[in-house]
């Protein structure tokens, strides 16, 4: 296999990726939009993975509440469909996970995700959040 191909891949998957810093408490931060193209078939099975690391900075009962973003525009929005929100409640941090929103025929062509802290839920602007798309 050429050096090549395996870098056109490469920057086809970074593409596909998009990552962003949790915010501070009381606060909100959205990522980058990804191009996944307009409705029809090939948006079956396609997902957005957004995972995270360990977490120690959380405070305890306090959440984070990581949103599936669309539009037909790569200004991003709050999506409307059904389980398009995921949240995390503190314990002194959290650990490490991830969570899939499907991006069914309601999602617009552009997706990405925004993750909001809670009044008082502490600064946590060293965990970074990745997303990708995946099948």
């Amino acid at each position: 296999m050429s050096t090549n191909i395996v870098n056109r891949r490469n920057a086809s998957d970074a593409l596909l990726t998009a990552t962003k810093a949790l915010p501070a408490a009381a606060a909100a931060a959205t990522s980058d939009a990804i191009e996944i193209g307009g409705k029809g078939p090939h948006r079956e099975g396609t997902k957005l993975r957004v995972s995270w690391p360990v977490n120690s900075v959380l405070v305890a009962d306090k959440t984070l509440i990581i949103t599936l973003q669309s539009s037909t525009t790569s200004t991003l929005a709050d999506a409307t469909a059904p389980g398009s929100t995921h949240t995390i409640t503190g314990a002194t941090g959290f650990a490490a996970g991830s969570v899939d929103f499907e991006l069914g025929q309601n999602v617009g062509a552009f997706t990405g995700f925004k993750a909001a802290v809670e009044t008082g839920g502490g600064s946590n602007i060293a965990t970074i959040l990745t997303g990708e798309i995946i099948k």
